[in-house]
């Protein structure tokens, strides 16, 4: 902890030795002041010698010199601090003029008397000028006069304070000692300075004798203890602490003691305590008092307000200011009358309250008066006033705790117009109410309980209840009440109570401080109401026994509920178990209990029946649909009293209406399919007929006309060109349907190889050029030549590029344009400058932009579906079957990539986009490898072992016959576990391994290859050869281990090479 100051660390000197200190200091400087006096007298006013002044600077007393006009003609430094001005102020000028609120004090009349008697002086005042108290001695000479003075300030209120705890530790009846902390870093240094007498008696020790102690030689037994740290905390923070229980025992003293210990000026601390061991049968109602005095004291705002001899303020707390508004600075030094702060009417009181403490007619008093604020409000306060007097008897000070009571006499004029507004409650109430302290004697009833119990309340008020109706004491109210007020618990009973002949409901409940009270209520007309209902309950139960109807009764407000065991069983509750509301609404369905609650509330409140269905959740998490009927029953007054009624297990009829409801659904949404694929159907048909039928009519036409051998040169021409292009169209017509057929039965077929996309589309361009100039379409291509290869079929690709360029030349309109563009779509997932090196190098992505007549929003997501197109009307302007799209989408997907459309709308154009996975470098570098001549003559793979798993015969052997042809050496295996075991005993140079295998995959494969040691093959090359040939499968390889992916079907040559690439490589 960082330390303020070395000295600290030094115990404080006691009061005594601060006297001593002090006299020995003005001893020392009044050795000074007659050599002072007379150098002042022989010298004055010229200046004083240097070792005078030298002295008088060193000092620590304030000097000045005054002459014959009271004109400053000396100030040392201690008097520029003490007075509160500087020299250059002072020197030359009268005291007078500058401190005129001086003239006619007491100080001012001393100093004259000095000055005219030339006779030395001294004196103590409070200078309220300087909020200082000052002791001065007078030296007068006939040229003038010396002035010593020192703020005393800090002494006086030392003894002041020190003083009344004194007599306060005197005078109390509670054990009462004053430690003084020699040592701040060592608690166990506390010294017993003073002790009451109380003290003695209480802990049986001479006290006296132990003053000059430690309190670790006094007490042995609380040295390095908790306490005693405690003790030293309250120095240390200046906070009182309160410890309720301390438990002591040594030779002399055992017990223990509640003990409160709070802060003293000069590093000392007030210990009060009280021996607490015979009072342990108080203990509960002690420490809750306690809590309750400390809970309102800690709580309670008090102000303290210091008073001097003549009552004038001398110390104002900042509570103080909080209360009245008064900074201590505006009321210090005032008398009570001298401001307006005490209310005219309270006046008297206040001066006869304080005539009393200044004759010592009461040291101590409680005064309530009502005081002004700063503000001119008017607030209540209670005021604890304590003098203290000299050992003359004369009164000194008198300290006061003043508390803010304005609130509190509020709310007692609340309280009391609450009480009277219960008593008119009660008063008013149609139930009886008593009350009964704790020896059962009347305290109040109410005038309905006069009604209902037949007596007069001013003749049984004070008497016992059972002294008033003897004939309970054998009944239940005997045992029923008393256990209310014994066991401080609420009770509920109804009684008959023959003498009055009446049934009587009663809650009784407990009141702090004794006693209880009785509600109560003749309940004799519900009684026979009940047994009314009982007999009717009991002839339903006859009549519900055979049926499947629940039964249940609620007394309102839902305090008691009634089921019958069907009720029960419609909600899968046991038998025997008490329902309560909350658990009739905890089984309903979630979604059902709001709706439910509110038409029950609805049923009562507006007085219809209550009919409903909700489902019920059983224990078993069964859903149950039950219907309820019921309807609310009302006393003579309208109140509703009773909610009862009947449940139907309507589950099997509910499914049944939720099956209808189902199966319609179904069945119209099945119709509705049915209706569109028809008309699907039918359009498609319409079209087809249409677009095959139009080619023949110009065939057929102009070959009639040729047979008649008519025609001139020219017009033959014409005509067999007619033919020929219409025969095209119905041949391009039956592929489609063909491409179609194959598609639908999964037997279209792709070779696959590394391909140059930039050839492909530039010799689908040119299919549809010569249709393209007859429309003056302009066909824009933007290829980027650093596009990659693909793995592809050429001539698929072309038909892709085909199709969707035919389609854009078909729908733009003669004279505007149409733009092809290749580039590169790089993978989100790979850096683009990593594009060459990566495992999956990005995209080609091949863009077809028209401007012609655009997509209608609403057709965009099934442009691509079979049989679909935008205008499928006989008055449609554009011809084809709605199958080229759909080819372009099965054969784009085919090959790993993705298609899209996109259109701002119709009128606007569109744009096709296609994205083709491009091969890394490994997959495709052919140009540095031989040809397929110079392959097949040198043998590429002569002296290379490869093993070759596959579970189908035909690709095994086809396999091995190619890479023997190419000089490998082949080893072959039907499964993954046979090459597993093959591994253990020979060690092939690379693998090539078929993905799809039954019992263990290829991806498992190669990661079981991969766990082996080198030795054993693990870091083997290889190859995955599968028909799974889309990008993920891709990626699923590589990750698995697999250097490369190779698409089934393959070229032989395309096999070797990737081989003979791979081999070199690693």
């Amino acid at each position: 902890m960082e330390r303020e100051n070395p000295d600290r660390q030094q115990a404080q000197p006691t009061r005594e030795e601060l006297l001593a200190e002090v006299n020995a200091l003005r001893q020392q400087v009044a050795r000074l002041e007659t050599a002072t006096a007379q150098a002042l007298s022989q010298q004055h006013p010229h200046p004083l010698p240097p070792p005078t002044n030298t002295i008088l600077e060193s000092i620590s007393d304030g000097f000045v010199s005054l002459d014959r006009q009271w004109r400053y003609t000396y100030v040392n430094s201690q008097a520029e601090y003490l007075l509160g001005k500087p020299k250059a102020e002072l020197l030359g000028n009268n005291a007078w003029d500058i401190f005129p609120e001086l003239v006619g004090t007491r100080g001012h009349t001393l100093i004259q008397q000095a000055m005219a008697e030339q006779k030395a002086i001294a004196y103590e005042e409070f200078y309220l000028t300087f909020n200082k108290w000052i002791s001065v001695r007078l030296y007068p000479s006939p040229q003038g006069m010396s002035i010593y003075f020192l703020d005393i300030t800090e002494q006086k209120q030392a003894e002041e304070q020190i003083q009344r705890y004194a007599d306060i530790v005197k005078s109390t009846q509670l054990g009462l000692a004053v430690w003084q902390l020699q040592d701040l870093d060592n608690p166990d240094s506390l010294q017993l300075l003073l002790a009451n007498p109380a003290s003695n008696q209480i802990l049986g020790t001479d006290f006296e004798a132990l003053v000059g102690s430690t309190i670790a030689e006094s007490f042995p037994s609380l040295a390095g203890s908790n306490l005693v740290r405690e003790y030293a905390e309250v120095i240390k923070t200046g906070q009182t602490k309160d410890i309720d229980e301390v438990h002591y025992d040594d030779e002399r003293i055992s017990g223990v003691f509640s003990i409160k210990a709070f802060p003293l000026p000069n590093h000392c601390v007030g210990v009060a305590f009280e021996s607490i061991t015979q009072r342990r049968q108080m203990e509960k109602a002690l420490q809750a008092a306690m809590q309750r005095l400390v809970f309102h004291v800690e709580n309670t705002p008090l102000g303290v307000v210091e008073w001097d001899c003549q009552y004038r303020v001398s110390r104002w707390s900042s509570q103080a200011e909080a209360i009245f508004g008064w900074t201590a600075e505006e009321v210090l030094g005032k008398r009570p009358d001298d401001w307006n702060f005490v209310y005219p009417a309270d006046r008297p009181q206040v001066h006869q309250a304080i005539a009393q403490l200044l004759c010592g007619q009461n040291q101590r008093n409680r005064l309530e008066t009502r005081n002004f604020t700063k503000s001119g409000a008017v607030i209540h306060c209670e005021w604890y006033t304590s003098a203290l007097f000299n050992e003359q008897g004369n009164f000194e000070s008198a300290l006061c705790l003043v508390l803010d009571v304005t609130e509190r006499k509020q709310a007692d004029a609340n309280l009391q117009a609450a009480n009277q507004r219960t008593l008119d409650i009660l008063e008013s109430m149609t139930e009886g109410f008593s009350a009964f302290d704790d020896q059962w004697r009347y305290t109040y009833l109410n005038l309905r309980g006069e009604t209902i119990l037949g007596v007069k309340r001013d003749e049984i008020i004070g008497r016992s209840i059972w002294d008033v109706f003897p004939d309970t004491v054998s009944l239940s109210f005997y045992n029923e009440f008393n256990r209310a007020m014994h066991d401080q618990v609420a009770v509920h009973l109804e009684e008959h109570y023959r003498p009055l002949n009446i049934w009587l409901d009663c809650h009784a409940y407990p009141l702090d401080g004794g006693g209880i009270c009785v509600y109560f209520q003749d309940i004799t007309s519900r009684k026979r109401m009940e047994n009314t209902l009982q007999t009717s309950r009991e002839r339903l139960e006859l009549v519900l026994g055979a049926s499947e109807l629940g039964i249940w009764f609620c007394d309102l407000p839902f305090d008691h509920l009634e089921w019958s065991n069907t009720c029960k069983e419609h909600f899968g509750l046991p038998l025997d178990l008490e329902v309560t509301i909350e658990q009739f609404y905890q089984c309903l369905h979630p979604d059902d209990r709001e709706t439910t609650q509110q038409a029950i509330e609805q049923s009562i409140l507006n007085h219809n029946s209550f009919d409903t269905i909700y489902r019920v959740i059983t224990p078993d998490q069964q859903v149950r649909w039950i219907r309820a009927i019921g309807s609310a029953f009302y006393d003579e007054k309208g109140k509703p009293i009773r909610f009862d009624g009947v449940t139907v297990d309507v589950t099997r009829q509910q499914q049944q209406d939720e099956e209808r409801l189902r199966l319609y659904k179904a069945e119209r949404v099945a119709r509705e399919l049915a209706e569109s694929a028809n008309r699907v159907k039918d359009e498609f048909l319409a079209v087809l007929s249409h677009e095959l039928r139009s080619p023949l009519n110009p065939i057929l036409g102009w070959s009639r006309l040729l047979r008649s051998r008519q025609l001139d040169k020219a017009t033959t021409d014409r005509a067999l060109e007619t033919i020929e292009r219409n025969a095209k169209l119905q041949t391009q017509l039956i592929e489609d349907l063909l491409d179609i057929s194959r598609i639908l039965q999964g037997k279209l077929s792709l070779s696959i190889g590394p391909v140059h996309l930039i050839p492909v589309i530039e010799s689908a361009i040119e299919t549809v050029r010569l249709a393209a100039e007859a429309k003056s379409i302009q066909i824009q291509t933007v290829f980027d030549p650093q596009v990659g290869r693909v793995a592809g079929d050429p001539t698929r690709l072309q038909q892709i590029v085909w199709n969707l360029v035919s389609n854009a030349v078909k729908f733009t309109s003669a004279g505007d344009s149409v733009t092809v563009r290749l580039d590169i779509q790089p993978d989100e997932k790979c850096p683009t400058a990593d594009l060459a090196a990566a495992p999956h190098p990005g995209y080609a992505q091949i863009t077809v932009t028209d401007t012609g007549k655009g997509i209608h929003r609403d057709f965009l997501p099934y442009v691509f579906d079979y049989f679909r197109q935008a205008d499928s009307t006989i008055t449609r302007r554009f011809g084809g079957l709605g199958l080229g799209l759909a080819i372009v989408r099965y054969l784009v997907e085919l090959h790993g990539g993705t298609v899209q459309a996109d259109s701002p709308g119709e009128g606007l154009g569109a744009t096709f986009t296609v994205k083709l996975p491009l091969l890394n470098q490994t997959s495709y570098s052919l140009e540095e490898t031989p040809s397929t001549a110079q392959v097949a003559a040198v043998q590429p793979l002569r002296g290379t072992c490869v093993l070759v798993v596959d579970d189908e015969p035909d690709m095994r052997e086809f396999a091995t016959f190619v890479l023997q042809q190419a000089g490998a050496t082949v080893m072959t295996a039907t499964s993954a576990h046979d090459a597993l075991q093959l591994l253990v005993n020979h060690t092939p140079d690379l693998l090539l391994s078929d993905i799809g295998m039954p019992m263990m995959d290829g991806y498992t494969l190669m990661r079981q290859i991969r766990k082996l040691p080198i030795a054993q093959g693990g870091n083997i090359p290889a190859i995955a050869l599968t028909a799974y040939a889309g990008e993920y499968n891709q990626r699923q390889a590589l990750s698995a281990g697999f250097q490369q992916h190779l698409p089934k079907p393959i070229e032989p040559d395309t096999l070797i090479m990737a081989i003979a690439q791979l081999i070199r490589t690693t």
